[in-house]
């Protein structure tokens, strides 16, 4: 174990300190000491400094401040050395930027040791730091550098040596007396070691340079090195390193920065007027990006934003709020003010910084007490005379620090295979560009300047990477970028490189995106990085070892018999470069081709996997063995590694031995998926979504990098916040607990907006995804059967067929309004009802959701009066024919309205006219002279069709041709208030001796067909939709149904909301489930059979992905998408078949060639435009730029 090691300071507990103000920085001290176990150094000097940064400013040193200086002494210490490990084979491999290390870290040591001038852990680190910079440097310097570590380390010496002649008479732990002994024994050598590396490099004895050099000039040479320690504010190699004391005051870097920002004269701070100048933009002109933590950190530092309280929560105001506690509202609106004035300086769509949002709150927030606002950040509302700002909570007043722009680009640049190594580029608006980490939210990730304000925060604090450039750009010069309806006429293109690769037409872009000539790859995990040749067959070659050893099983054979060839060639003195390895390395053709065994109705489970494979870069993580280091044992949530092995060695055995067999049996995942998920046991027919939503989850669960998931209270979405913001808190909020390589691939953020139907209250919350569910568009408007009987008193005519197309949601007056459009009938004389058995079993209500009466069937309209009409009566008439005792009903049954002062003969005469139309023998109509009385007895029957019994000749009632009597003098007055129900009993008739045809009873269900329902007809009740069309279905806002009801915090009660929800985070893989199963009950199951057209190319989600309008800075990236997977499903619900379509993609690009995978059978696919047919279930899709 190094010295370094035993003399961090550690804390496994976290103590509640004497001092109240070192709560937050012991809290960073411990957080940053986990981190550097890990061997995340650069994350815990960020918690080390964070814990500096939350000190007390001013404190005294005796008493209780001798605690705080102990703490002042360790974070020091630690953030030196995180900095030697940054320097010493960390993430930091240029010299400049480990000079810059060095620098820092003889800064943080000095300033301790200024604390504690024996700490002798301060003094051997920075010996080292001197050492380590006196190598990365030449000439005097590098002598100067190394006499003055001898110096720091004969100090330590002498303390150490001290401590030990201590220890001897105090008796101190053994543990402590070895950690001295250590830490003697290491600054021994490293002491030797210098002086060793001094006679080489030198020739000479330590001191022997200054003997060289006059007096004079040796001083001025020990004052120039002692400026680079203390003051290092200095230029190395071109670098500017950051500094302290020769800067600005924070106020006048505050106005320096403000005169920079202003466009015109009047734009400063001292102009009081109440217009608020707005930065504009020119074409052309140079911004650049800021991370938000240091430009929030800077803000702070000068006070460019103005606060509204103190630190021990009180106003700034002077004493301007009254005893009552009430808000001075116009002090309020004077520093609201200020800030929109100060707000306005920035570029177009800058917001107020968090933490003055947050003191606002706490200011004028209703009901809140003093005692809360305690620990909120402050500032002066005028300048000190040192320029010196006064933070809350007891933080010190210390600058940012260097610039750091690192966690704003990506790490691993080699996975997406462009070269940003090139020249400049300035017809793109960017010179030598890093690539930017995408889905980053101006405000919440980064900040944008101009370049005369951040060439002075270069000069004063400098920068530790690369310069992140963007231009303004005049949308006419990009007339492929399609941004519609983004405000300004010139805005700032964040991700240019993105567009530019969307963009196919122009060719420097196109050629940056392909692999550049013939390349080597890998034999493992066939990505182009294929650098290290394998020693024995010298015919392969791998990434690296992991690689090696994952297909060596798969290479063996091979290998052993081409290494033998090469033996023989050897020997025989033959030249090797005719070495034949034919059929022995296998082709690339053969690369993933290979089928899967039925196990028993696996056909689900085999299309999932055959596309699941196709995701290239998942396949290339499991290939490489790299998911072995994410596996999670512990997960309770997670299958153990067992899933997460299986699926690889199944990857392995389809994509390294494809050489070695035609198909293989999934048998190892099939039970490791089963011992977990049960449902997918036995041989019975499963779903192919479901497995795979399923599959997905269980992988990101035993991958996920989280060992020790922190409990997480998601953001809420405040009023007036920036929805990116709000989504940005959201998704890192989501990382929290959930880190994998499924989970940054395969997930993205859904956008829910529930409004509230009676108080209108918005709520929006964000929500991940895996998988996209989509439902077939033809539920954008329900297609209803309507059967429209009308009155048609004065011409009889037959019933007419409708369908109509209403809202899923709609009701049943929906349906009303519409027919009346098409039919003319007066929406209060429609009556909707039910039939069933040739009988109207039901009258709709009006508000009855029109999606549940569709599934009864066809629904029939009447032409009726109003049922609240007292001079009305309504009857319900049925047909019927005798048949022996039984009677049998047939027929469109009818529901008339009558006049109560009508008789018996008029009705009569009335329903003969109605029937008449119905009335054929074969096809000819019957005589004009044919009368009622022959064919047709009307019989009055209750509501179960039972006959009713007149009390005086207790014969069955009946409606006679010939009748005086009303229904009134017959039924009552009751009959005004409640249905007749009426029997139309028909016999059979022979029209003349000659023909002896009957009367067809099936005459009697004649229908006239409207357009409408030809037109239905026509597309066989369906029709092609696209799937943009079912994305735009998807975004549409629906109520909530009473099972689904949203509960309201501002009524108190669950509502049926509206509820709206968008794509708004997209994924780099996009699975696409097209919802082709309605499962109603037990007896009503359906698939949709529709043939939903899908793009093979070019699949653009952007319009259907939320996002604001930017003001200026255009964040999107591209969202067009390529399809390479399909999952079909062939037959109905809960019987069928499962196949699936697949193609190939790396760099270079996706193949043209589709393969057809059906279970153990592959084959390739003729024609490509067969991937889209009407069994289309599952759809894989990748982004066009993630490789």
């Amino acid at each position: 174990m190094s010295i370094q090691d035993l003399s961090k300071e550690k804390s496994t507990t976290v103590s509640k300190p004497s001092v109240p103000a070192l709560a937050e920085p012991l809290r960073y001290k411990n957080s940053g000491n986990r981190l550097f176990e890990m061997k995340n150094f650069a994350a815990a000097l960020a918690c080390y400094k964070r814990g500096l940064e939350e000190l007390p400013r001013d404190y005294d040193r005796s008493g209780s401040g001798e605690e705080v200086a102990g703490v002042e002494v360790a974070l020091r210490s630690n953030v030196a050395l995180s900095l030697l490990k940054l320097a010493n084979g960390g993430s930091v491999e240029s010299a400049d930027k480990k000079m810059h290390c060095c620098i820092e870290c003889e800064q943080e040591c000095t300033r301790a040791l200024a604390i504690d001038p024996s700490n002798t852990k301060v003094l051997f680190r920075r010996a080292q730091a001197y050492e380590l910079h006196a190598r990365l440097t030449g000439g005097r310097k590098k002598q100067e550098l190394m006499s003055m570590a001898q110096s720091d380390l004969k100090r330590c010496q002498e303390l150490l040596q001290e401590q030990l002649d201590r220890q001897k008479w105090s008796n101190p732990p053994e543990k402590e007396r070895k950690a001295t002994i250590s830490q003697m024994y290491e600054t021994t050598n490293l002491l030797k070691k210098i002086s060793q590396n001094s006679k080489v490099s030198g020739g000479s004895k330590p001191g022997d340079s200054e003997k060289s050099v006059p007096p004079s000039e040796r001083q001025s040479t020990q004052q120039k090195v002692q400026k680079s320690i203390v003051d290092p504010c200095t230029t190395v190699n071109g670098i500017v390193m950051n500094g302290y004391h020769s800067r600005p005051s924070p106020s006048h870097q505050r106005e320096v920065i403000l005169q920079l920002l202003a466009r015109k004269k009047n734009n400063g701070l001292e102009s009081h007027h109440d217009e608020v100048q707005i930065f504009r933009p020119l074409v052309n002109e140079a911004f650049f990006l800021l991370n938000m933590n240091w430009w929030e950190q800077w803000c702070r530092h000068v006070d460019f934003f103005k606060f509204y309280t103190q630190g021990d929560g009180t106003s700034c105001n002077n004493g301007r709020d009254d005893d009552s506690g009430m808000v001075d509202a116009g002090y309020v609106a004077e520093v609201d003010h200020y800030n929109k004035r100060m707000l306005a300086l920035l570029p177009p769509g800058a917001t107020i910084p968090p933490y003055i949002e947050k003191d606002r709150k706490e200011k004028i927030g209703v009901g809140e007490k003093d005692e809360k606002r305690r620990g909120s950040l402050s500032s002066s509302s005028s300048d000190s005379s040192n320029g010196d700002s006064v933070r809350g909570n007891g933080d010190a007043n210390y600058s940012p620090g260097v610039i750091d722009n690192s966690s704003l680009l990506i790490e691993d640049k080699s996975r997406w295979g462009y070269d940003f190594s090139g020249e400049s580029d300035d017809r793109h608006g960017t010179h030598h560009q890093p690539l930017l980490r995408r889905h980053l939210v101006r405000g919440y990730h980064f900040e944008i300047i101009p370049r005369e304000a951040y060439a002075a925060l270069r000069t004063w604090y400098g920068e530790a990477f690369p310069q992140i450039c963007r231009r303004a750009l005049d949308p006419s010069k990009r007339p492929w970028a399609n941004i519609d309806n983004y405000g300004p006429s010139v805005w700032l293109l964040l991700y240019p490189e993105y567009w530019d690769i969307i963009n196919k037409s122009e060719p420097f872009e196109a050629e940056r995106h392909r692999l550049p000539g013939k390349v080597s790859r890998c034999g493992a995990c066939r990505s182009p990085n294929g650098r290290f040749i394998c020693k024995r067959c010298s015919s392969i070659r791998y990434c690296n070892k992991n690689c090696q050893m994952s297909h060596w099983q798969y290479h063996k054979s091979a290998c052993q018999l081409l290494n033998k060839r090469r033996e023989e060639k050897l020997s025989s003195g033959e030249d090797l470069r005719g070495l034949d390895d034919a059929g022995l390395i296998p082709d690339d053709s053969l690369w993933g081709r290979v089928g899967l065994n039925n196990l028993g109705n696996t056909c689900f489970m085999s299309s999932a996997l055959q596309c699941m494979s196709h995701v290239l870069p998942l396949t290339r993580y499991f290939l490489s063995n790299k998911f072995e280091r994410d596996i999670n044992l512990n997960n309770i949530l997670g299958t153990g590694g067992k899933v997460a092995r299986a699926y690889g060695a199944l990857l392995r055995d389809i994509w390294m031995g494809a050489h070695q067999h035609r198909s293989l049996s999934p048998n190892t995942l099939k039970r490791a998926i089963e011992l977990f998920a049960p449902r997918f046991s036995g041989v019975s027919q499963q779903d192919s979504a479901e497995f795979l939503a399923y599959l997905l989850d269980a992988l990101h669960e035993d991958l996920n990098r989280i060992r020790n998931p922190p409990y997480v209270e998601m953001p809420g979405v405040e009023k007036g916040k920036k929805l990116s913001i709000c989504g940005a808190e959201a998704w890192d909020a989501m990382s929290l607990r959930n880190s994998s390589f499924i989970f940054d691939n395969f997930y993205g953020l859904y956008k829910s907006t529930c409004v509230c139907p009676q108080c209108e209250e918005v709520s929006v919350t964000f929500e991940t995804f895996n998988h996209i569910t989509l439902e077939i568009p033809r539920q954008l408007s329900i297609d209803v059967v309507v059967v429209l009987v009308k009155a048609c008193d004065e011409s009889p005519c037959l019933p007419i067929r409708y369908c109509l197309q209403v809202h899923p949601n709609g009701v049943m007056k929906d349906l009303k309004a519409k027919l009346s459009q098409l039919s003319g009938v007066h929406l209060s004389k429609l009556t909707l009802c039910n039939v069933h058995n040739h009988f109207i079993n039901k009258i709709f209500n009006d508000n009855e959701f029109v999606s549940v009466v569709a599934t009864r069937g066809i629904v029939f309209a009447y032409e009726t009066a109003p049922h609240d009409d007292p001079t009305q009566v309504h009857v319900v008439a049925s047909h019927n024919f005798p048949n022996g005792n039984d009677d049998t009903r047939f027929g469109i049954p009818f529901l008339m309205s009558f006049d109560a002062s009508l008789t018996c003969a008029t009705i009569s005469n009335i329903i003969w006219e109605r029937v008449k139309p119905f009335l054929k023998v074969g096809r000819t109509r019957l005589p004009e002279n044919f009368t009622l009385e022959n064919v047709l007895d009307i019989r009055v029957v209750g509501a179960n069709g039972k006959a009713i019994i007149n009390r005086d000749d207790l014969e069955p009632l009946s409606v006679a041709p010939t009748g005086k009597n009303t229904f009134i003098e017959i039924l009552g007055d009751e009959c005004k208030s409640s249905f007749i129900f009426l029997l139309l009993e028909w016999s059979s008739l022979t029209v003349d001796n000659a023909d002896l045809s009957r009367i067809n009873y099936n005459n009697f269900e004649s229908v006239t067909d409207h357009s409408t329902f030809s037109l239905f007809q026509q597309n066989n009740g369906t029709k092609a939709v696209t799937l943009d069309e079912c994305f735009t279905s998807f975004t549409q806002p629906e109520r909530l149904d009473d099972d689904n009801m949203w509960y309201c915090t501002h009524c108190k009660e669950h509502v049926r909301a509206m509820k709206t929800v968008c794509l708004w985070r997209l994924p780099n893989i996009l699975v696409v489930h097209l919802k082709r199963f309605e499962y109603r009950n037990s007896f009503n199951r359906e698939k949709i059979g529709v043939l939903v057209d899908f793009p093979l190319e070019g699949l653009d989600l952007g319009k259907h992905a939320a996002s604001e309008s930017p003001d200026f800075v255009v964040d999107v990236t591209p969202a067009v998408y390529d399809l390479f997977g399909v999952t079909n499903h062939y037959g109905r619900m809960g019987f069928g078949h499962y196949t699936a379509y697949a193609r190939r993609w790396d760099e270079s690009g996706v193949e043209d060639t589709w393969i057809e995978f059906d279970d153990e059978n592959v084959s390739p696919l003729d024609t490509p435009s067969n991937v889209v047919s009407a069994a289309a279930y599952v759809l894989f899709y990748k982004k066009r730029d993630i490789i």
